[in-house]
């Protein structure tokens, strides 16, 4: 495994959180999930620069996102989703909060 590969895998975990607190509670799921995309693929971009990597091609770029993006996935599905501190954190930090119900 090269240095940029398992760089690439730790950030994907690490991202796990910053998605949530970049996801909003009012956006529709297709809209969190291109938020989720766009954040694994500027962190797959950095991590290939950070680690000193920084060939432009299609496999080095495309494979660096996309083992971030399955490695923040896969963290997400196996330990986040069902801890219940993903709800408590994405509330807190949404900016587009929902409206509360009326009580009549």
């Amino acid at each position: 495994m090269v240095n940029t590969q398992a760089a690439a895998i730790v950030i994907g975990i690490l991202m796990t959180f910053l998605i949530t607190v970049l996801k909003q509670v009012k956006f529709p799921r297709w809209a969190n999930l291109l938020v989720a995309i766009v954040a694994c693929g500027g962190a797959g971009v950095l991590t290939i620069w950070a680690t000193g990597q920084l060939s432009w091609t299609a496999a080095n770029i495309v494979g660096t996102i996309a083992l971030v993006f399955v490695a923040a996935q896969a963290t997400y599905a196996s330990f986040w989703k069902d801890s219940g501190v993903e709800t408590v954190v994405n509330e807190k930090t949404s900016i587009f909060k929902p409206t509360p119900p009326e009580i009549p």
